[in-house]
């Protein structure tokens, strides 16, 4: 009877042992996945909205960067606003999310409905092609414009051929001296978002048929750095 009892108690603990020993391995595998979630890269995304909603996202962000708490919409779903270039129509919103759809979930909670919201894959400058960026000062006289252009593809191209582009538009942009510089350019499938500053709309689209690219559209914009981590 003794031994029974014993074997019992031993064959008990054996099974706890084992259950204990899987529900850690599953809470450790949990904890890698998490990690690596955390981890991962960032995703850029560029969201067109109207004036009054993005100034209620900029009115949310910078709300969300002056408190204490983790429960702002923003630290929920870790969405920060970058950039912003505004028109007189719409806005032009750069912001970082793990993936799209935090950042659906994010504008949902402001209640804000995007006109469109596109992943940039690269973000290509002056400096690629070995050129100097330009400075964080706006030159006298210059306006900053965003220029969309249909260009398929655009953001796959091999890293060389990324550069060369670099260096095309530099030169073109060299051939206008102080009257214009090319600031960046947000690459995505459909096409690029480019900012660009010059004293003359004119000069950007004499730019483009120079280059050989396409102008779609052209708005004037103020532009206003954020640079926000959550």
């Amino acid at each position: 009877m003794k031994k029974y009892i014993i074997k019992s108690v031993s064959a008990a603990r054996f099974f706890l042992i084992v259950s204990l020993a899987i529900l850690l391995s599953a809470a450790i595998a949990q904890a890698d996945r998490t990690v690596l979630k955390e981890d991962a890269p960032l995703k850029q995304f560029v969201v067109v909205l109207d004036n009054a909603s993005a100034d209620m996202l900029s009115a949310s962000q910078v709300a969300a960067a002056k408190s204490e708490s983790k429960d702002t919409p923003e630290s929920t779903f870790a969405v920060s606003l970058q950039e912003e270039f505004q028109s007189k129509e719409i806005s032009y919103e750069v912001l970082t999310a793990q993936d799209e759809e935090k950042l659906s979930k994010y504008l949902s909670a402001l209640n804000l409905k995007p006109i469109s919201v596109i992943e940039t894959e690269f973000t290509n400058g002056p400096s690629l092609g070995g050129g100097e960026a330009v400075s964080e000062i706006l030159k006298e006289n210059h306006d900053v414009y965003i220029i969309e252009r249909a260009v398929p593809g655009i953001s796959g191209l091999p890293m060389e051929k990324m550069k060369e582009v670099s260096k095309g538009s530099q030169s073109v942009v060299a051939k206008f001296g102080d009257a214009m510089e090319w600031d960046r350019s947000y690459l995505t499938k459909q096409g690029t978002f480019c900012v660009y500053r010059t004293d003359d709309e004119k000069n950007i689209k004499e730019h483009g048929k120079l280059a050989g690219f396409p102008v779609d559209k052209i708005s004037l914009v103020k532009h206003v750095t954020h640079k926000f981590e959550f």
